[in-house]
């Protein structure tokens, strides 16, 4: 018998009836970049790079780490690479394929230079930029070539850094002599760039190969030096009288 139950209905959804979904999150923001090295970050120093032409670097220690390949333009590309990355100082520029080489950054007796004309090494250095706005002022000295002194002798001059014991010409003795407050004379030996300073005592004499040098007007640099430490001695009595 035919049955009296009526078929299930069914519902069909159209696509304007489904509700609107929210937009997803945007994406993650991604990390900032790494800040410059250190030596990038002096305005008054600039990064250059020595060039060798006919060398080639490469590392003593077989198990470090190699070096990073690049193609480059030129051997300044090359230098500009090697600069912006914290680990390298050294590399390698191949003029006939372009290739620039970056070795990693190790103690220099892990790098061994070799001759190769096919090869150009660079070492990145910073230099810094000398001041404009005051000149170097230098004292005033007389000199009599031919003459040395003799007595009164205060020691072997040093460079304005203290560190070579080899003055370039006699007007770097002089220089030398004024920063010495008790210094008036010098002796230069020009092919050794040998600079002794002297007392007022010191008497000239006759030899060949030196040049004798009188101090006659100090610069303001070394004045006001001069005055800096008279001061730090006035200070130094004011707070401790007594030598501890």
């Amino acid at each position: 018998m035919p049955s009296n139950t009526a078929a299930p209905s069914v519902a069909v959804l159209k696509l304007e009836d489904l509700p609107e979904w929210p937009l997803p999150p945007p994406s993650p923001p991604s990390l900032p970049p790494y800040p410059p090295p250190n030596r990038h970050l002096n305005a008054s120093s600039h990064l250059e790079c020595n060039f060798e032409t006919g060398v080639d670097i490469s590392l003593t220690n077989a198990g470090s780490q190699q070096g990073v390949r690049h193609v480059t333009d030129s051997q300044i590309q090359c230098c500009a690479l090697c600069a912006i990355r914290l680990s390298c100082r050294n590399f390698v520029f191949m003029p006939d394929n372009h290739v620039c080489a970056l070795l990693p950054l190790v103690a220099s007796e892990h790098l061994f230079r070799s001759n190769n004309p096919a090869t150009v090494a660079g070492t990145v250095f910073v230099s810094h930029e000398q001041t404009k706005t005051k000149p170097q002022t230098h004292a005033e000295c007389s000199y009599d070539v031919g003459r040395a002194y003799s007595q009164g002798r205060l020691g072997q001059a040093h460079s304005f850094d203290g560190g070579s014991q080899q003055l370039t010409s006699q007007q770097a003795c002089c220089d030398a002599c004024d920063r010495k407050g008790d210094c008036s004379k010098f002796t230069y030996e020009k092919y050794g760039g040998v600079c002794t300073l002297f007392s007022p005592i010191a008497e000239q004499y006759s030899t060949p190969g030196m040049i004798a040098g009188t101090l006659h007007q100090r610069g303001s640099d070394t004045e006001l030096l001069e005055r800096l430490a008279s001061n730090r001695k006035q200070l130094r009595k004011m707070y401790w009288p007594t030598s501890r």
